[in-house]
């Protein structure tokens, strides 16, 4: 506190020291002044904004105005649309063609590899006929012809797919197209994986020739890449036709993404027991590839993690399409081989669950009550017994077994009680 302040008026000293009472109030003043005075501001920028974000309804000629320029915005996309549908029916059609031959469709590809990745560069041309030379071999070879024609056919069903206003009735009419297209691609990638692993370090000088001295992975060039990195899809401008679809692989040449998303999942979806006839020839196909790397690593990664996944599905599959009760007992087999896998845990509270739902199904049994048992001990009594020539309504007789006794009208043709239930 600072030191009071005195004053003299007519030879008396004042104090005049603040009041000590008044100081907290004083503080609070000062305190609450700021928060006030920035919330009156608030609300008047809020007044401002709320005055700016008036609605000025449109006079009649401007109301006028919008309705033809939205009428004419309406015209112009639907003309749009159809040009661009048939501009892409022209593209199919050309692609069916190409398809019918593999040369020209190695030409197509070559030429949009051209225009894409060497047309306005500088010294384009030049490396563009480095590039060609250098492959020209591969670029002959049927593999290389498989591997485009493979692509083409692919993106004709992604066109189909991406234009159909009903995406899951279009894939079940391309669903036979799609098999077709995964057996061909399970052919031509294990001829490719040979050349990639040959078996025989003998085979290994024609496998250079063959493809003239480059890498045997070389021709997997056209189906490595998402199809919408393809030349012919940036040369066409085929991008917005290609994508936004679920559930569809976008590389061509995933084989296990082909048929684990686009065939697979949408059997699945339906519920069609073709899915059932296509795992035995999955596991196959994995257990080939497996031995086909030939590495330890590749086989162990197989038998203790890939194996026990596909099979677990499988048995899933097998669950909600074939027989429950073979279904679970693969399970548990899967469980008994692979106690280590990652997901044991998951797939072991699985099964607890759905053979907990299995056998709450099974109807109840009614528990026994002493109406269906042995007769209840008749309580001690001094009266006379009766005679067996005149037995009472209360004591069981030969063809009245004990405990179903009834009163009065009750015959030995009566049913027991538990019967009568």
């Amino acid at each position: 506190m600072a030191p009071c302040r005195e004053e003299c008026h007519s030879g008396n000293v004042v104090n005049t020291r603040f009041p000590r009472f008044l100081i907290l109030p004083f503080l609070l003043l000062t305190l609450a002044c700021p928060a006030l005075a920035q919330e009156s501001g608030e609300e008047g920028l809020d007044a401002e904004v709320a005055v700016e974000e008036e609605v000025i309804p449109p006079t009649p000629q401007e109301l006028e105005l919008y309705s033809k320029l939205l009428e004419q915005l309406k015209a112009m996309e639907q003309s749009r649309n159809l040009q661009v549908d048939a501009s892409i029916n022209r593209l199919q059609s050309e692609i069916r063609r190409l398809i019918s031959n593999p040369r020209n469709a190695v030409k197509a590809y070559l030429d949009a590899v051209e225009y894409t990745r060497f047309a306005g560069k500088p010294g384009g041309d030049d490396r563009f006929d480095r590039w060609k030379e250098r492959y020209a071999i591969m670029h002959e070879d049927r593999l290389f012809e498989e591997a485009v024609v493979l692509q083409l056919q692919y993106l004709l069903m992604s066109l189909e797919l991406r234009k159909s206003n009903d995406p899951m009735k279009q894939r079940a009419f391309l669903m036979g197209q799609l098999i077709d297209y995964a057996e061909r691609l399970e052919e031509w990638d294990k001829e490719v994986m040979l050349l990639e692993n040959p078996e025989d370090a003998r085979d290994i000088p024609a496998i250079k020739k063959r493809t003239g001295g480059q890498k045997a992975q070389d021709f997997r060039q056209p189906l490595k890449d998402p199809l919408s990195q393809s030349p012919i899809v940036k040369q066409f401008q085929l991008e917005e036709h290609i994508g936004g679809v679920d559930n569809w692989e976008p590389v061509p040449g995933n084989l296990d993404g082909v048929m684990d998303t686009n065939v697979m999942w949408f059997l699945r979806e339906r519920e069609d027991p073709r899915l059932l006839r296509m795992w035995p020839e999955r596991l196959a196909y994995k257990e080939r590839l497996a031995k086909v790397l030939g590495s330890t690593s590749a086989m162990d990664r197989f038998e203790n993690l890939v194996k026990p996944g596909m099979l677990w599905q499988y048995s899933v599959d097998t669950f909600k399409l074939g027989s429950k009760s073979e279904a679970l007992k693969r399970m548990m087999m899967v469980l008994q081989q692979y106690p280590e896998h990652a997901n044991y845990q998951n797939w072991s509270a699985e099964l607890l669950a759905l053979l907990q739902g299995e056998i709450a199904k099974a109807p109840s049994v009614p528990e026994p009550s002493d109406s269906d048992g042995a007769a209840p001990s008749p309580p001690a009594s001094t009266a006379e017994t009766p005679t067996e020539s005149a037995p009472t309504a209360d004591a069981p007789t030969e063809d009245t077994p004990p405990g179903n006794q009834s009163s009065g009208s009750a015959t030995s043709d009566s049913p027991p009680l538990s019967q009568a239930r």
